[in-house]
């Protein structure tokens, strides 16, 4: 084990070197050889397969630069995936961890034959200038003509890589079948996942950047300054070997010895098919007289560096005569041209050049150029909204280049909705945008030396959507209860910025029973008509107000409300206006049959639509009719010339077919003739009923009396006791409420009779009539607005305090009785509520630390038998209380350490919470070990930090040895009330000092030994694993004590309770000594095996 554990860390290290050395992205198709005979069993063949996901992560995939695939073979061969199946690293690892287990021979020159012919194919995903590898693995021994298919694979230019795996290998053939015993890798299953991914990678060839660091120079020799010629305007290119570049990067600087002073361009050339060169860049450099004959080092600027590729070549153009010395040599060939000035970009040919030998005083300094450009601006989230058109731009992204750099820049929109001018930056939509989305571009720049990304960034877009507003709710409007047509009650107009249309509508009418009074019609994309439908039977006493909610909404929020409020107007009582005040006086004889009586006219301010009538004619026959009740003419029925009585008395009124106006009388006297005052009119069976809380200034009733003789009369009022304090008298025979407002609770009497006595002078009249007061149903009313209750978080049927809340309410009707609701929005399902008196408990189990709400606002209302209510507020407060322990994320953890493991070092992460909502029942009070050995100053040989989380080695553990293990437990207590504690159950397997690895498993001890499958082989390895423990053990021992005089008995290094040690005089001393180190009976994958599950 340990020569292959010393080739994995060789392996990885090189390979760190490697990579940190620069090495950049190139074209390998590889393809994994796998055996899956029947040496292998499906355990080990899962191994392998984790071996092959883990490799192929660690390879170039996603970018394209490596393509990867799989075949298996026993006596038989069959392909997995081709080279061309899969793309991404994600997709691949899933194909690898899906492949069945075959048992079978091991036949490897069959396979490699089969790779060969069949998978390493054009058609198939293999491409002509990438690096063709064959991975091969297998754990036995073949007798398959390998050596004779090998030398065929290598003859068709595919580099072999052989792996060994276990003991039972034909070592010297699979030597000799790799591309060479550098090629060659044994290991074992257990390893098998971390070395094949380090030493595949390693093999994987790829080119070089130039070096960081000190620099990577090229070009001639400084100290060549012998010659120098007096050419102008020409133009060098330096074809030695020494002057070629030979790397990816870019120039840093210029050096040179100039032995004239002038201008000087600094060149770049790239050679092209044919005899062609292009000119990739120059760097120009103006030389004073006080720089000759001198070296000359030219740093060049960050953005005038010229990017340079693999195969570039040196050279210079100098205006004037030449500027830089060489020494003429036998073998530097250098080709001069007569150009003149040359613009970057430029090809020419140098099939025609003047040839010198020569090494020029001119080099440059060459540094890797992977990381200089970036995406000045990106990762930002612009917000746009959804009704942005195709074509609108959303931001410019910024990079920062070189002017000479070569770049490839794209952009990845998995949406597809947006495009990028690589040149301008700009980014703009190109298909409408989804609100509530948000949308994630990533930005590359790559450079065409290597391919090789050298900068990316990202923009989000996020979509939102404005909702709509109701722009002109609320609103009021009066409207007469008169009212029967059609109306336009209201124009209903929304705005919104995102959305050119919006749906509307009528969501409640308060009565419910108006609802069908109402319609919304629409008039445009953003309004809508209020209506009232016609013939609406308003009727101000029943109703005299109308509340309508309606609702906007563009489909993409909740919708929006509004309200419109409207009121009636009470229908304005007609009068008759042309009523003569004393009445009509003349002779009989003066009127003949069918001569105008009057024409009736009227006054009503809201309707000029009347109809006339008759309301008394006496007290003998009536001699005037009513001719047209619409035009209020009336006519004479009779003449009056035979008319034998002194007159008579005649009364109108008149209707806007609404409401009537009280009558008013003509008394007619006929000459020669005198009478005492009458009644015309009192209530019906003398009686008057009015509801309390009748509006005041109300008009009840209209007495009338008349008196033949046209004489002056005098009308008197009384009421029972003189009480006038809720009636009066207007216009003299007119009775209406007073200004006092009647209140049914407060009287003392609920009747009272009024009576009208009427005097001519001679002779007196009087009548009465009683006036009824009637109680009417009064809402119930709070006194006390605002109500809270409380709990600590609970059960269902949980009480909240007070139970029940103490309700102030007042009701004047004394006999009713009453209930309660409650409303508490979406949280009413939480509470149970009692509708009898207004408790309240859980109505569910309620957790504040799941979610559930700690306050909630609620409306409580108190109802009358007649469904008369008023409302308070009843504000919940639930507490949160100590219900969940502090919780380890573990129930045990399991280190393998080294015995020399450094003080100070974290062996793992060891996660506490407390899922409480509030301190102090979330907040960790103490955490302390139990079981956990000290050493002889008492202290921890272990810690934990629970700010930091990390479990760390607190002493030196050096007293132990490879076998023993410690047990003991790391408890937390919060602060809450009571106190919970968590337990977390912490192993320590001690291992040898060559390996350090701290291993932390979520598994239970022992869940791998209880599985029935591993019980034989546990058994008999356990069995040996423990006699070849103890034999090591007693040797080791038995060495090590007669060496160093070490006991076993004596001071020992462990004790696993953490309690004092207490000294018995009747033990033996011996036995009073701390005990030696238990031994791990056995350790299995990740796993440890105790108690009954030892084997």
């Amino acid at each position: 084990m340990k020569p292959a554990l010393s080739l994995f860390f060789v392996v990885l290290f090189q390979f760190l070197d490697q990579a940190q050395g620069g090495c950049g992205p190139s074209q390998s198709d590889i393809i994994f050889v796998t055996d899956e005979s029947g040496s292998v069993g499906s355990y080990n063949f899962q191994l392998t397969l984790e071996a092959l996901r883990d490799s192929v992560a660690l390879l170039d995939i996603d970018s394209g630069n490596v393509r990867v695939g799989v075949m298996c073979f026993q006596s038989s061969q069959r392909t997995i995936f081709h080279l061309n199946a899969y793309s991404s690293v994600s997709s691949m690892q899933t194909a690898i961890m899906n492949i069945d287990y075959r048992a079978g021979g091991t036949r490897i020159g069959s396979a490699m034959r089969f790779t060969r012919e069949n998978m390493f194919l054009s058609n198939k995903g293999d491409r002509a200038g990438a690096t063709n590898i064959m991975v091969v693995l297998t754990d036995g021994v073949s007798n398959d003509n390998e050596r004779a298919e090998a030398a065929l694979v290598k003859a068709a230019g595919i580099v072999i890589i052989s792996v060994g795996i276990g003991n039972n290998l034909d070592v010297p053939m699979l030597i000799d079948i790799a591309h060479d015993p550098s090629h060659y890798l044994q290991t074992e299953y257990s390893q098998l996942a971390v070395t094949l991914s380090a030493f595949v990678q390693s093999k994987v060839p790829c080119p070089w950047y130039c070096d960081t660091g000190g620099g990577f120079e090229r070009g001639g020799d400084l100290s060549k300054t012998s010659s120098i010629n007096s050419n102008s305007g020409v133009t060098y290119i330096l074809e030695d070997t020494s002057s070629s570049i030979t790397c990816c990067g870019a120039v840093e600087s210029w050096s040179l010895y100039p032995k004239r002073s002038g201008s000087i361009y600094l060149q770049i050339w790239r050679p092209l098919s044919g005899s062609s060169y292009k000119l990739v860049g120059y760097n120009y450099l103006c030389i004073h007289s006080g720089n000759i004959n001198r070296i000359v080092k030219y740093i060049v600027p960050d953005n005038e560096r010229i990017t340079v590729n693999d195969g570039d070549k040196i050279g210079w153009y100098s205006p004037g005569q030449e500027m830089i010395p060489y020494t003429s040599t036998g073998s530097n060939n250098q080709r001069r041209f007569s150009w003149g000035t040359t613009t970057v970009g430029t090809t020419k040919s140098v099939s025609s050049y003047s040839s010198i030998n020569a090494q020029f005083a001119l080099k440059l300094n060459l540094e890797n150029d992977t990381s200089d450009l970036w995406f000045v601006n990106s990762g930002r989230t612009i917000h746009l909204y959804d009704n942005a058109a195709p074509g609108t731009q959303v931001y410019t992204v910024v990079n920062g280049q070189r002017t000479q750099d070569i770049l490839t820049r794209t952009m990845s929109d998995p949406s597809g909705k947006f495009t990028w001018n690589s040149n301008s930056g700009v980014v703009s939509t190109t298909s409408s945008l989804v609100n509530g989305q948000t949308y994630t571009m990533t930005f590359t720049a790559k450079k065409t030396c290597l391919n090789t990304t050298i900068s990316g960034g990202s923009l989000s877009v996020k979509v939102s959507n404005t909702p709509p507003r109701i722009t002109s709710l609320p609103a009021v409007m009066t409207l007469s209860e008169n009212q029967e047509s059609s109306k336009t009650l209201h124009v209903l107009t929304v705005a919104d910025d995102t959305d050119t249309t919006v749906t509307c509508s009528i969501v409640s009418v308060d009565p419910s029973s108006a609802t069908s009074l109402f319609s919304l019609n629409r008039a445009s994309s953003m309004s809508y008509n209020l209506l009232l439908n016609s013939n609406p039977g308003f009727d101000y006493d029943t109703n005299k107000k109308y509340e309508i909610k309606l609702s906007c909404t563009d489909g993409k929020h909740s919708p929006v409300y509004g309200y419109f409020k409207l009121f009636l107007q009470r229908n304005v009582r007609p009068e008759l206006s042309n009523i003569p005040v004393n009445g009509y006086s003349y002779s009989a004889s003066s009127r003949s049959n069918m001569t105008d009586f009057i024409t009736l006219t009227a006054t009503d301010p809201d309707n000029s639509d009347f109809t006339y009538a008759f309301e008394y004619c006496g007290p003998y026959s009536c001699p005037v009719w009513m001719l047209d009740d619409s035009s209020g003419l009336v006519e004479y029925n009779q003449s009056m010339g035979g008319w034998w009585k002194g007159g008579f008395n005649v009364g109108f009124s008149v209707t806007d077919g609404k409401t009537k106006s009280k009558t008013k009388y003509i008394p007619v006297h006929l000459t020669g003739y005198r009478y005492g005052p009458s009644y015309i009119s009192l209530p019906t069976q003398h009686n008057i009923y009015i509801n309390e809380k009748i509006p005041t200034n109300q008009y009840l009733f209209t007495v009338t009396f008349y008196d033949l003789d046209v004489d002056a009369l005098t009308v008197t009022f009384t009421i029972t006791n003189g009480d006038w304090t809720y009636f009066t008298i207007k216009d003299t025979t007119d009775v209406y409420t007073s200004n006092t407002q009647i209140d049914y609770e407060s009287l003392s009497r609920t009747s009272y009779y009024i009576q009208a006595r009427v005097s001519d002078g001679s002779s007196t009249a009087r009548r009465g009539f009683w006036v009824y007061i009637r109680d009417i149903n009064e809402a119930p009313t709070f006194q006390t607005t605002v109500y809270t209750v409380t709990a600590n978080e609970g059960l269902a049927g949980t009480q909240l305090t007070p139970y029940p809340p103490a309700y102030v309410f007042t009701d004047v009707d004394a006999t009713d009785s009453h209930f309660f609701a409650l409303d508490c929005g979406a949280n009413t399902r939480y509470l149970s509520f009692d509708t009898s008196n207004g408790a309240l408990s859980f109505g569910r189990a309620i957790d504040v630390d799941n979610g559930a709400p700690r306050m909630m606002s609620c409306k409580v209302k108190v109802y009358d038998k007649g469904y008369l209510s008023d409302t308070a507020d009843l504000y919940v407060t639930i507490y949160d209380t100590n219900d969940n322990a502090p919780r380890f994320d573990q129930q045990y953890y399991t280190y393998s350490i080294s015995p020399g493991i450094t003080p100070g070092t974290v062996v793992g992460l060891i996660t506490l919470t407390d899922a409480d909502l509030t301190a102090p029942h979330n907040s960790i009070g103490r955490v302390w070990f139990e079981n956990q050995p000290t050493d002889s100053n008492g202290q921890n040989y272990f810690s934990y930090d629970n700010v930091t989380k990390e479990f760390t080695v607190a002493q030196n553990l050096s007293q132990y040895f490879f076998g023993s293990y410690l047990e003991f437990q790391l408890k937390a207590l919060d602060l809450g009330s009571p106190p919970l504690e968590a337990t977390a159950n912490i192993v320590i397997l001690f291992e040898p000092t060559t390996t350090t690895i701290a291993v932390t498993t979520t598994e239970k001890p022992g869940s791998f030994g209880n599985d029935a499958k591993n019980t034989l082989w546990m058994t008999a390895v356990g069995m040996g694993g423990v006699a070849m423990l103890a034999t090591g053990g007693y040797v080791a021992f038995k060495a090590f004590s007669g060496a160093s005089g070490f006991s076993p008995i004596g001071n020992g290094p462990i004790n696993v309770s953490s309690a004092p040690q207490t000294s018995d005089p009747a033990v033996p001393e011996d036995q009073n000594r701390q005990k030696k180190p238990k031994k791990a009976k056995s350790k299995g994958r990740d796993k440890v095996f105790k108690d009954s599950n030892m084997v």
